[in-house]
């Protein structure tokens, strides 16, 4: 009987373990390039262990054979370095266009405003003056939380204007989540909505840090059709 051969899929992240688990189980066969080579990791794929994380992944991509492109673990920071990779590999993902759009924290929430959907007060460092309240200092290019440090006003009127690496977004008390969409020009699909661990003390995770998340959860009809909406907008 013939056995179709499994398509190759080259996944690239700070840690690539999770979405090569789950390419294995849609019949792919990954390959991987991240900053730890675990060696459950090294069970299932190929894998080139990133010494020099981002800069080294162009030149560990030209060893492995050819196949589909994959981001995950924190790429969305280093645009440049998978414009080096994709002309040599299918990509598989968000244009590179619209993950840029999507990282301007200013851009995304006045779009969810426009659209009088729930959003956050965001400045840039040299927009902060007439602040009040509590506010987070949030890196522009970051992942998992790293870096992210609350300030008051005053706090903010002092160094605002210090960094162009930072954005500020007002602290907002309650329930952080998480939702995930499919989408395409034609439709937008919302997958679910977890609860995300933010800071859990017995996970031993930093004050901000992400511990993970659980999920799918059980959302009202008014809820479901916010995140939709929001899903739709984005």
């Amino acid at each position: 009987m013939y056995k179709r051969q499994a398509e190759r899929l080259l996944i690239v992240g700070a840690s690539a373990r999770a979405a090569a688990e789950s390419a294995k189980r849609a019949s792919f066969e990954p390959l991987a390039i991240d900053q730890f080579g675990d060696q459950d990791l090294r069970d299932i794929a190929e894998v080139r262990l990133c010494h020099q994380f981002p800069e080294q992944i162009p030149e560990l991509a030209e060893t492995l054979p050819a196949g589909g492109l994959v981001l995950t673990g924190a790429m969305e920071n280093h645009l440049s370095i998978i414009e080096a990779i994709s002309p040599t590999r299918p990509y598989w993902g968000c244009p590179l266009h619209a993950i840029a759009a999507v990282r301007d924290p200013v851009r995304l929430q006045e779009t969810l405003r426009r659209n009088n959907l729930p959003s956050v007060k965001t400045r840039l460092a040299g927009d902060i003056f007439a602040a009040d309240g509590l506010w987070l200092k949030k890196p522009l290019r970051s992942a998992c939380g790293i870096g992210i440090s609350m300030l008051n006003a005053e706090q903010l009127r002092q160094t605002g204007c210090e960094s162009e690496d930072h954005y500020y977004q007002e602290r907002i008390e309650g329930v952080s989540q998480s939702g995930v969409f499919v989408a395409s020009a034609r439709s937008t699909i919302l997958m679910g909505v977890t609860d995300q661990w933010i800071g859990v003390p017995w996970l031993h995770a930093r004050p901000f840090g992400n511990a993970g998340s659980l999920g799918p959860i059980r959302l009202r009809a008014t809820a479901r059709r916010t995140w939709q909406q929001i899903g739709e907008v984005i």
